[in-house]
């Protein structure tokens, strides 16, 4: 497959682009609002001046601009106090003549506009941006009263030199820091990233070299965010190493499966093959009989062995049984009379008895009810020496119904008994397999108890018996 961009860039590029995208509306909405401000505090100041030379007209009553004494006062009085940097006034009759204005205009004026000398005469004020020269001037004109009447147009106005320099070093700033910003973050988000992602980099290595080796010792190691806590990351490492180390057994599992299989099947294959060699030389009479019956003998065993991977496999394959009511003490009168009959072709002096039987009812498969309890019936009788006793019960136990096969048998010892359930587990495999035994029926046992909802357990002492007990769900 073609591989696309590691995931730390795409991690990496996502950051920035949406870092870029919070840096640029954080900007504009900056730049915007310092614009804002700085025009409302020029259109503020230019408001106040204003007022102050109104204030001055208001405070002289019966003095118009024709009145030398007044324009004089302004010109060496407010006028003067109002020149300071950047700041112009000037008073204009109603003809557009310059009666007055402030020291700093060194003898220029400011341009008049027709619009804004018409709306100053018609009572209104109006603000605009001139040019004069190279410097750009915001303008407030408004009629100018006196006596109770418009006598002229006032104007008062501002450079922008000021306020167009601060907003064009506001913008450089936005940009440099924006960009630099941007630069940092992805830098460090990257290295944030990766540093993140090592540990699924561990993970991926770990995998290709299970894969390339088949070895599965390796772990990944982890590291702790705090006193026995993981992150999320963490809890991976550790769900792996869990799978890694399960993978391990079921490897293990099926090779030891796959040798013993091998090593079942080969056994009566080697017998039959041998047989027939004989019987092919010409072997005859007594001899020959003896041939054939070993050979049908191995031949069932060997079909045992088949029909019982083959429930197995259904087993690793999860299917479940069918389930219908099941007379549970019918099934075990079935089974005693099954342990009687292996008991006489083995010979064997048994004393085997059905203790208790209940009419219980459960849900289930008949047939594979009855290859359960028969399996460890037929160990019971198998393993109880001359003389012996097997011991059959089934017991209603409110929601349960409860097996039991007991032998006073050799019994098992105790290390065996927590791997007594495995496929092809033997105690003693050679007399395992000397009494016909495939090393697989007790996996089934287990596997058909745990189908049907219920639970096996065994207890067993060397010398004393042995003691399996089934516990199934009563059916509703």
């Amino acid at each position: 497959m073609k591989r696309q961009v590691p995931i730390r860039w795409r991690l990496t590029l996502w950051f920035s682009g949406l870092l870029l995208l919070a840096l640029l509306g954080f900007s504009l909405l900056f730049y915007l609002t310092l614009q804002a401000n700085l025009s409302t505090r020029i259109d503020d100041t230019l408001t106040l001046r204003a007022g102050q030379v109104q204030r001055e007209f208001s405070d002289s009553p019966g003095q118009g601009l024709d009145s030398q004494g007044l324009i004089r006062k302004l010109q060496i009085g407010l006028l003067q106090e109002l020149a300071e940097p950047g700041v112009y006034v000037q008073i204009l009759d109603k003809q557009g003549n310059v009666q007055a204005g402030s020291p700093n205009l060194f003898g220029n004026r400011l341009p008049p506009d027709a619009t804004s000398m018409l709306k100053a005469e018609n009572g209104e004020s109006n603000l605009n941006e001139v040019r004069v020269g190279r410097e750009r001037l915001r303008v407030l004109s408004q009629p100018l009263r006196g006596n109770g009447q418009i006598i002229g147009v006032l104007q008062v106005a501002e450079s922008l030199e000021p306020f167009y320099d601060t907003m064009t070093r506001v913008r450089i700033w936005l940009i440099v820091g924006s960009v630099l910003t941007l630069l940092l973050a992805a830098v460090g988000g990257w290295w944030l990233v990766r540093r993140a992602l090592r540990p699924v980099v561990q993970v991926t290595a770990t995998a290709r070299k299970i894969a390339a080796t088949r070895s599965f010792d390796e772990r990944i190691p982890l590291k702790e965010v705090g006193k026995g806590r993981l992150d999320e990351i963490g809890e991976l490492s550790a769900t792996f190493n869990q799978m890694i180390e399960e993978l391990g057994q079921v490897f293990e599992k099926n090779k030891h499966l796959m040798a013993d299989t091998s090593h079942e099947l080969r056994t009566p294959l080697t017998v039959i093959r041998g047989n027939l060699n004989l019987l092919r030389r010409g072997l005859v009479g007594q001899e020959a009989e003896e041939a054939l019956a070993e050979s049908e003998e191995e031949a069932i065993r060997l079909s045992r062995l088949v029909g019982d991977l083959l429930l197995l496999s259904q087993a690793d394959a999860e299917q479940v049984v069918e389930h219908a009511p099941v007379q549970l003490d019918t099934v075990m009168a079935r089974v005693l009379r099954r342990c009687e009959q292996l008991a006489q072709t083995q010979q064997k002096k048994l004393e085997i008895e059905l203790e208790r039987n209940d009419a219980v009812i459960v849900s289930g498969d008949e047939g594979r009810l009855f290859q359960v309890i028969n399996n460890l019936a037929e160990n019971a009788v198998r393993y109880t020496p001359e003389n012996g006793k097997v011991t059959l019960r089934l017991e209603k136990q409110a929601s349960k119904a409860l097996i039991s096969v007991k032998d006073s048998g050799i019994g098992i010892a105790a290390e065996h008994l927590p791997h007594l359930f495995e496929r092809f587990y033997r105690v003693d495999k050679a007399r395992s397999r000397a009494l016909g035994g495939t090393g697989l029926g007790l996996a089934i046992v287990k596997y058909l108890s745990e189908a049907h909802g219920g639970t096996v357990q065994v207890e067993s002492e060397v010398g004393k018996g042995t003691l399996f007990e089934i516990r199934l769900p009563l059916a509703p």
